[in-house]
């Protein structure tokens, strides 16, 4: 709270203290009990937060307090406490009166100003925004004002001791949802898949930012490359992939790529989310959330949202909405920014359908009033498409609903799987689900080929940087696609240890004597940087003839050839002078 004598009269004592002077006579002893001060008077800022502490504690005097309110007023204080702020929309559903008009200031000029009832009640609660842009007509600046009502957090949490809780305080399961709603089932999905990313991963092939985000492009190539699967239709934003390629990050390693894909995962929940903060490629429908810094962001959300999980029960499906009202009506702060960040900085993309039934793209300003649809409410549901790429819960989309605000409208609900409870450590023992086949790589004992059996897209991603596909299930290796990075012996001895770790097995004794080979052929050419190389000009005859026929010269050149000639670079000294003496200054 803040230590701030007008801000806890304004809010806090004021309030209550006119309900209890109204109704004195009703309320004398609980008053008394608790203090001998006359109320009506103004007291010292240590003995109005005594009595604030006692006085909403007090169940009678709570109690009476909120039943003194108008219908209004009790609603619009109940959705503030539950649901952090209330928007323009909201407010005027409530009050069923616009509260918003033009003002005339000096002259003729007008101005959007709150109505005056509205201002002499919730003013202090309110908070307009302007909209950005140029209006040639005042009207459309009062259409597009944007209100947000939010009452101060210490008393959101006052009142909420005596408010009815809402739908959703308790996490209710719900049964399976059916047809018309679609389930992604996804451990069978991820445990065939994460070989392949893994290996992918581990290739270099997916790209970052220099802050070590996930490119949109990049993670869509790897989607269309492993052919990956999607939840809901596919679109510009592979979201799934921009998740998995998000949690693995630039710098993951993995010691052993060929582990089971539950300890896999597990190693990747594992590890400090505050490193890579997940918001900026979460929340790709937020303009100007690439600029934060590291520094800017809220520690610790992600870790917050993943301990919600860890409270629920696996096997059992819970609606979105539950989850989500969950965390608002506790108290539960998961947003990714502080308010005036969001308030300042974000500005969120999102879409409308036109009376034409054509999908429309507009930008609107993010502050407190609809940071929760933009922000908030899309980061919980984030992670629970983060958890359902890796397979750690399964989730049922609504395909009636568009993904007009974000790519995550559509979420219905969502249950924790086995493999999720495993690597949550909600149990201690899982049973990997069976995959339809298994693959190998055969390496021929004699010579490069290879055989694969079994998954033809994981092997093409194992292979594709080492070797040519020479038919359905035979690659040969291929020494040019093999070194093509490579700049050096030591970077060729790195791609044959990331070689083997990617193939995961051991090698016959030709391909071990087939890799050194390549190593050895690196050391037989070498370039010489001691050497210096001179042109001489085709039509200078006399400078030709004086460079063979000068004694001192000939024995400074290593060779003459095609009008160039090599002068090593501990001989470079004397052969500048040389020429000095015979005229010739050296460029």
């Amino acid at each position: 709270m803040k230590n701030n004598k007008d801000f806890i009269v304004k809010f806090f004592y004021s309030p209550i203290q006119k309900f209890l002077i109204r109704n004195y006579t009703k309320y004398e002893s609980r008053i008394l009990s608790y203090s001998k001060i006359d109320i009506r008077k103004i007291t010292t800022k240590e003995e109005i937060a005594d009595l604030v502490c006692m006085w909403y504690n007090d169940e009678e005097i709570a109690f009476g307090y909120v039943a003194d309110l108008s219908e209004d007023e009790r609603t619009i204080l109940t959705k503030a406490t539950w649901n952090h702020a209330l928007d323009r929309k909201e407010l005027e559903e409530i009050l069923g009166t616009p509260l918003l008009h033009l003002a005339k200031l000096w002259s003729n000029y007008l101005v959007v100003q709150l109505i005056p009832e509205i201002k002499a009640r919730w003013g202090d609660f309110i908070t307009l925004y302007e909209p950005s842009g140029y209006y040639e007509d005042r009207k459309g600046e009062l259409r597009d004002t944007g209100i947000s009502l939010s009452i101060p957090y210490e008393l959101r949490k006052l009142l909420a001791i005596h408010l009815p809780k809402p739908e959703g305080y308790y996490i209710k399961p719900i049964q399976e949802p059916g047809e018309p709603f679609v389930t992604y089932l996804t451990e069978s999905i991820i445990t065939a898949e994460l070989p392949r990313i893994i290996s992918y991963h581990s290739q270099g092939n997916i790209k970052y930012s220099q802050k070590g985000n996930p490119n949109a492009a990049s993670a869509k190539k790897m989607s269309r490359t492993l052919k990956l699967s999607s939840f809901g239709n596919a679109d510009d934003t592979p979201v799934r992939a921009l998740l998995i390629a998000g949690l693995l990050s630039d710098d993951f390693k993995m010691k052993v790529i060929s582990q089971s894909a539950h300890e896999t995962i597990k190693t990747l929940l594992a590890r400090d989310f505050n490193k890579k903060q997940a918001a900026p490629y979460m929340l790709t429908h937020l303009k100007g959330i690439n600029y934060f810094q590291y520094h800017e962001y809220r520690l610790n959300t992600t870790a917050t949202i993943i301990e919600i999980f860890r409270k629920l029960s696996p096997g059992q499906w819970i609606s979105f909405d539950n989850l989500n009202s969950f965390v608002n009506s506790r108290f539960i702060n998961i947003s990714p920014l502080l308010d005036w960040q969001i308030r300042d900085k974000i500005e969120a993309e999102y879409s409308v359908i036109s009376s034409k039934g054509l999908m429309v793209q507009r930008t609107i300003s993010v502050y407190s009033g609809n940071a929760q649809q933009f922000v908030g409410e899309p980061y919980l549901a984030a992670h629970v498409f983060l958890m359902a790429s890796f397979g750690l819960m399964d989730i049922a989309l609504d395909p009636a609903i568009p993904n007009l605000q974000s790519a995550y409208q559509n979420l219905l609900a969502f249950r924790i799987t086995a493999m999720g409870a495993y690597v949550l450590g909600l149990s201690k023992d899982y049973t990997p689900v069976t995959t339809d086949f298994q693959t190998t790589l055969s390496f021929d004992e004699n010579s490069t080929f290879i055989r694969v059996e079994g998954d033809p897209v994981l092997a093409d991603t194992m292979l594709s940087s080492y070797a040519n596909k020479v038919s359905e299930n035979r690659y040969q290796f291929s020494p040019g696609k093999f070194l093509k990075e490579c700049k050096s012996t030591r970077d060729i001895q790195n791609k044959i240890v990331l070689f083997k770790q990617t193939i995961g097995e051991k090698l016959p004794a030709f391909w071990e004597n087939y890799l050194q080979e390549l190593v050895s052929n690196s050391k037989s050419i070498n370039s010489q940087s001691e050497i210096h190389v001179f042109s001489i000009p085709p039509g200078n005859k006399i400078l030709q003839r004086m460079i063979v026929q000068d004694e001192v010269l000939r024995k400074l050149v290593v060779k003459a050839e095609q009008y160039h000639i090599l002068i090593e670079h501990t001989k470079l000294t004397a052969f500048t002078n040389r020429m000095k003496e015979l005229g010739y200054v050296l460029n």
